[in-house]
């Protein structure tokens, strides 16, 4: 296990960004701080063409390529549908998490602003993509389900009271999405910072609060098993190709990721070391700190300026 979380560590530091659709590797960074020059880690594409022996029937061939084309054209269709709803989920995705940490944080104004935006956000998405997706029976019972969740977080938030509660309202709407886009084979990094969340919760949860005597051996043995699941998805994390121009990602935002990713880690590897010795107080420490810098990671993916600005 230590071996494994120090060659995710290692990872980090040639994590694969995607540009365009390109695939790259950054490989270290001058003294600016920007990432340096990338190695090109993309397959070439090859177009295969078939010569045609002998005459044959003209006027097959021609329905051939006819079916051929309407399909292309298709698929072209398909992949464009994916791609702008991708562009509006990383949207999507800027204005709720404000919303998801405000309420957390129980602050009251700024969470109502942050409510206003997400309202005004998801209005459009669902407007754009409520009736899109035939093939999934699933698809307007997750939008419905979504609207549910945000009208039920806004009318806590108005209240002013039991911000918490509204916390938890949005927290559902992450987990939705993510079953969303499993469904319909949609790879999307957040969530695969969703599907480390609850594990890694679990974890701190365990040992929030605690002192060395009130730490049990309950909570010890949380702790030891939800750790190889939370040590698992990070390293899926890591290996995840990111797409840097998808979520808008300047240079200067890649450079703090890896760095947060670094952290945690080496989070994650002092956790480990803190569970095979017998000092509580360091394991309480230590699964603690296993949230910050992923807090700070996925928080990256929402945009707090325009609440500023707003």
């Amino acid at each position: 296990m230590k071996r494994l979380l120090k060659e995710m560590i290692a990872v980090t530091a040639g994590i694969s960004f995607v540009l365009s659709g390109i695939a790259v590797a950054q490989t270290g960074q001058g003294n600016s701080g920007n990432p340096g020059a990338g190695k090109m880690m993309g397959k070439n594409t090859v177009n295969s063409v078939h010569s045609m022996q002998g005459h044959g029937d003209q006027k097959g061939i021609a329905k051939k390529d006819g079916r051929s084309s309407r399909a292309n054209m298709k698929g072209k269709k398909q992949s464009n549908f994916f791609n702008f709803l991708q562009r509006d989920m990383v949207s999507f995705d800027q204005a709720y998490i404000p919303a998801l940490a405000l309420t957390s944080q129980e602050k009251s104004g700024p969470s109502k602003k942050a409510m206003e935006l997400l309202k005004s956000n998801w209005s459009g998405f669902k407007k754009n993509y409520y009736d899109k997706n035939r093939k999934d029976f699933s698809w307007k019972k997750d939008f419905d389900h979504i609207d549910e969740l945000i009208l039920k977080a806004d009318r806590i938030v108005k209240s002013g009271k039991n911000l918490k509660d509204a916390h938890e309202e949005l927290e559902g709407i992450r987990n939705v999405f993510l079953a969303l886009r499993q469904r319909n084979g949609i790879n999307y990094f957040v969530d695969y910072l969703t599907e480390f969340h609850e594990p890694m919760e679990g974890i701190v949860l365990s040992a929030l609060k605690k002192t060395p005597e009130t730490l049990t051996s309950e909570n010890v043995n949380t702790i030891r098993n939800l750790l190889p699941q939370t040590i698992s998805l990070w390293e899926k994390i890591q290996k995840d190709s990111f797409d840097q121009e998808l979520f808008r990602f300047n240079d200067s935002k890649i450079t703090q990721m890896k760095k947060l990713m670094k952290s945690e880690g080496m989070a994650l590897e002092q956790l480990q070391n803190a569970l095979e010795g017998s000092d509580h107080a360091l394991l309480i420490k230590r699964s603690v700190a296993i949230k910050p810098n992923f807090a700070k990671l996925f928080m990256m993916f929402g945009d707090f300026e325009t609440l500023k600005k707003g």
